[in-house]
């Protein structure tokens, strides 16, 4: 896959990518072979509101979160989890669904842009994993605006290092 992606790449640049081209902290290091995008037509206005707010953008919202805490509790009910805390805080706890023999290990952070629902919110969305033997770590975090995007992702990182722990 190496070789065929590099091979894409030349074929928009006349020498072969090599590791220089990606150093650390080269963050946009494929710009120069990447085709111009024509910019944002900034004299168009945009309404951020709706175009970050998913539930201004569904109307009928509520009803499809709804089903997804009827869907977890029904999940939850079955396959009950184990509580595992990555922290000394209400929400650093997360579900840990474990299957009868482990083949793998996944973890599911919760949606909500950083400021709504928790892990019971989507408990159900483990399912499809447990059911091929893969044990599903789903952490609740904090929430902004009561904490900063850099406290959510060491949350992230604990919760990840406590999985580890746990399964190995």
């Amino acid at each position: 896959a190496m070789r065929r992606a590099d091979g894409l790449l030349c074929s928009a640049k006349a020498d072969r990518i090599g590791e220089e081209d990606f150093r650390t902290g080269q963050i946009d290091a494929h710009r120069p072979i990447l085709p111009r995008i024509r910019a944002l037509d900034y004299d168009r206005k945009m309404d951020l509101e709706s175009e970050y707010n998913n539930r201004a953008r569904v109307p009928g919202h509520p009803a499809i979160v709804a089903g997804w805490m009827a869907d977890s509790a029904a999940f939850r009910h079955a396959h009950p989890p184990e509580l595992l805390a990555y922290g000394a805080g209400p929400r650093e706890v997360m579900d840990l669904f474990l299957p009868a023999e482990i083949r793998g290990v996944a973890m599911f952070f919760h949606g909500g842009y950083w400021q709504a629902l928790d892990r019971h919110a989507v408990s159900h969305c483990a399912a499809g994993l447990l059911a091929h033997g893969i044990a599903v770590g789903v952490p609740s975090y904090d929430l902004c605006p009561g904490v900063t995007l850099g406290r959510i992702v060491e949350q992230a990182e604990a919760a990840a290092l406590a999985l580890h722990r746990r399964l190995g």
